[in-house]
Parts: structure tokens; C-alpha cells; sequence
């Protein structure tokens, strides 16, 4: 016995099977009207024919586990808070040192190329949460939630008494009301909060640098540009764990591609490791300033400024050898501590950037998994500072691994035995039998009813 599809069933057909067929589906059919009942996995449908045409009772379920745009939106505004990331270290590595003029330099091309990059991912970003903040689904619903609130406040308010209206002006109150609360949402999604991270400070200071070197001035200058730079990575990476917090509670919207957030974390441990190998370097440099600006004090005609102007050539450059030497290191004279490895491997006058930025990708990466174990420092309190942060952060980041490691191991042990109870409870059930003969006749007569 045939079975005709659902969109071509007519009456005809219905003449010529003459009973109901099962094949998956139950058919009744009586009259000039036909009652279709489409079983699904845990809910039934049913559509009536009338004259040959589907009159559906109810809209047809959304397929269970299927996700409409599965990389969602937080995915994408992490990606472009990681590269952004990953590029914010080329302002540091746009100092250099000039070895045979004794000085710092800065290379033009990458200190232009860190500026434009890191405007446009910040306006990229921009875009991103004011699509998802303003436009979004949810800004959507909150505002729609907020509008019936004010008209019910209104219609609520018509309905008193004049003395009552005339003590209150209901229009006031219900538009601040709206005020305060659009002004909560706005605070809840840190759109203040992404604003002051994007003030274009190391912009400014490096175009400033780009135009004039001798901006600079002295050793507190750069280490002014460490400070904004270093203080402005905190709350670029509060705005990575926002929404990566989110993808993690909310983790039916990934559609079982709960693995995404695996490849995400390391990505960030290797930017980790990208930023403190670019801190290191800057960090060396300034170190390299201290200990000329250290020989300086015992040199006649030596001026300290004077390492900011590479147009230059005072004569100086065997004594800040002597106090400064690269081979022979001189614990002292000067120590250089964890920064000897960087003064020693002609690294910070290196040109090659390709070369520079994996030598100090590598060093940060060995000592982040270390913990810094390895590192010995001098007596310098900035260094000891700078050592106990990458041991602090080595920590932090292997404890917040072990931890989301651990939740994923748990989702993915409860899903399979959600799975695997589902699916012995489905084949213990056959939904055949469990409709009662009372719902079948209900069903065609309520068909029956359409029809006549």
C-alpha cells in the first residue's frame, strides 16, 4: 500500500486508499476532510485537508540541537580582541638601540603599522558591540520590554483621578524611568567601560615619538608609554573573558561545538606569552639607558639626553663600553639580570623583525611555563616586579586551564549520559502505541468541526 507525501495528498487519493495507512504517520480521513498526524521526536502535529488544501493547526517545531548561526557573535568579538592583542606589542617593539651611536632609535614603518592597526581593530570592535549592544536581539527585546512598561504606566495613570494626575505628571516619570533604565542596560553591556580602554594613548605618545625622537627626553618618558600600554592590557583582557564567560554558561548556543572554546584559551596563552616577550624587551632597552645613563655619572662631558639623538657622535662610546660591556659582564659595575640575555644576543639593535619578535615570543613563552623559576634578577625592584608578574600570571593562567579543562570534561560526560538515557528511553517507547483511541477521535473530530 502506497503512501502519498503530505503537500500531495488531495481527496482523490484519499478515495483511493479508502483506509489509513501507517508509515510513520497516522491517517484519518472522513468526509471531505482528511486528519494528518505527523509524528516527531517527543510531539505531534496534526494538519487538516479541506478540499484539497493544508490548513495546519499549529507551526511546524523547530528541529531540536539545530542552531540558527552557529558561530555567534561573542566568538567573532573575541577573535578580534585576540589580534588585536597579539598586535598591541609592536609598539614595543618600535624602540631600538643604535649600537655605534649609542642611543635609542624608532623604526618609522613599524611604528606606523602598530598605529593603524590597532585604530582600526578598536573601530572594528566598535562596530561589533554597538551591532550586538544597540541592534542586537537582546537590545531589541530590552527596548520592546521597556516601551510596554511605559505604555502601561501611561494607561495606568489616565485611569486615576485628576487630583491624582495633577500631583504626578505621568509622562515625566515614565521617561525617566525609561532614562534610568536604558541607562542600566548601557552600563550592564560595559559600553562606557570598552570607551575609556580605546582612548588613543599610545597612539598619540608614539606618533609624538615618530615626529621627534628627542620627544622622549629622557628614560621616564618610555617608561610612561610601559605604563599605559601595561595598564591598558588589563582591561582589553577583561573585554576577551566577558564574552568567553558567557560562551561558557551559555554554551547551547555553540550547538554541541563546545570544543571551540578549547583552541580560544590556548590562543590567549599564547598571546600571553607573545606580551610578556615584548614587555622583556622594552624592559631591556630601559635597562640598557640605566646602565649609560650609570657611566654617565663618572664621565666628564656626558649628557644624558644625548641618548635620544642618534644625529650625534660625542666621542663617549668606549667608557659606556668599559661600564657597559656585552661580553664580559661586570655584576659590579652594572647588572643586568633577566635582561642580560637580551644585551648579550644583539637583539635590541636588530632590524630583522621577524627575528626580534619570536627570539622574545620564545623567551616568554619558556618562562611562562616556568613560572619563571629560571630567571635570576638583580638587586633592581622594577625587575624583581616584573619577574614575580610573569610567575603570578604563569599561575594564574595554568590554574584557569586545569579549571575550564575540568568543566569541559563534565559537560561532555553529562551530555553523553543525557544521550545515552534519551536514547534508551526512546527505543523503550514506541509512539504508535501510546496513542490513545480518545485522541485519535478528538483530533478528527475537531477536523470534522473545521470542515463543516
Amino acid at each position: 500500500m502506497g503512501f502519498f507525501p503530505v503537500d500531495h495528498v488531495t481527496l482523490e487519493h484519499l478515495k483511493l486508499i479508502g483506509q489509513f495507512s501507517i508509515n510513520g504517520h497516522v491517517l484519518f480521513f472522513g468526509g471531505s476532510t482528511a486528519a494528518l498526524i505527523l509524528w516527531y521526536q517527543d510531539s505531534f502535529r496534526f494538519s487538516c485537508l479541506r478540499n484539497g488544501t493544508r490548513n495546519d493547526t499549529e507551526e511546524q517545531a523547530p528541529e531540536v540541537g539545530k542552531v540558527t548561526f552557529p558561530w555567534d557573535w561573542n566568538i567573532i568579538i573575541i577573535l578580534v580582541r585576540m589580534i588585536a592583542l597579539s598586535l598591541e606589542p609592536l609598539f614595543l617593539y618600535g624602540l631600538m638601540i643604535n649600537e655605534y651611536k649609542k642611543c635609542v632609535e624608532i623604526d618609522k614603518k613599524l611604528g606606523i603599522t602598530a598605529i593603524v592597526s590597532r585604530s582600526f581593530l578598536d573601530i572594528s570592535y566598535l562596530v561589533l558591540r554597538f551591532h550586538t549592544g544597540f541592534l542586537g536581539n537582546q537590545f531589541r527585546k530590552y527596548r520592546r520590554k521597556l516601551k510596554n512598561k511605559l505604555h502601561a504606566e501611561k494607561k495606568g495613570a489616565a485611569s486615576r483621578p485628576t487630583e491624582t494626575m495633577a500631583s504626578t505628571d505621568p509622562i515625566d516619570s515614565s521617561h525617566s524611568t525609561l532614562v534610568k533604565d536604558l541607562r542600566k542596560y548601557f552600563l550592564h553591556q560595559h559600553l562606557l567601560f570598552d570607551i575609556l580602554v580605546f582612548l588613543p594613548i599610545p597612539q598619540v605618545v608614539m606618533l609624538c615619538i615618530l615626529l621627534d625622537v628627542r620627544a622622549m627626553k629622557s628614560l621616564k618618558t618610555l617608561q610612561i608609554l610601559n605604563i599605559f600600554i601595561f595598564f591598558q592590557y588589563w582591561p582589553r583582557v577583561f573585554q576577551i573573558y566577558l564574552p568567553r564567560k558567557d560562551l561558557g554558561s551559555n554554551h547551547e548556543i555553540l550547538g554541541g561545538r563546545l570544543w571551540v572554546l578549547g583552541p580560544l584559551d590556548f590562543f590567549l596563552y599564547i598571546i600571553a606569552g607573545h606580551v610578556l616577550g615584548a614587555f622583556w624587551y622594552c624592559f631591556s632597552i630601559q635597562r640598557t639607558v640605566a646602565c649609560w645613563y650609570r657611566a654617565c655619572e663618572n664621565h666628564d662631558g656626558c649628557v644624558r639626553n644625548s641618548f635620544y639623538y642618534c644625529d650625534h657622535n660625542f666621542g663617549y662610546h668606549s667608557a659606556l663600553d668599559d661600564f657597559c660591556p656585552k661580553n664580559m659582564p661586570n655584576a659590579e659595575l652594572f647588572d643586568f639580570g633577566v635582561y642580560l640575555d637580551a644585551h648579550q644576543s644583539y637583539i635590541l639593535e636588530s632590524k630583522n623583525i621577524p627575528q626580534k619578535i619570536f627570539y622574545c615570543f620564545c623567551w616568554g613563552m619558556r618562562n611562562l611555563s616556568s613560572f619563571g623559576s629560571n630567571l635570576r634578577t638583580s638587586n633592581d625592584v622594577w625587575e624583581n616586579c616584573f619577574v614575580l608578574c610573569v610567575t603570578i600570571f604563569g599561575l594564574l593562567l595554568f590554574l584557569y586551564y586545569m579549571g575550564n579543562f575540568q568543566i569541559y570534561l563534565q559537560r561532555r560526560i553529562t551530555s553523553k549520559s543525557n544521550a545515552e538515557a534519551a536514547k534508551k528511553e526512546e527505543e523503550g517507547i514506541n509512539p504508535l502505541k501510546n496513542v490513545s483511541f480518545f485522541t485519535s477521535i478528538n483530533l478528527l473530530n475537531y477536523c470534522l468541526s473545521r470542515a463543516y
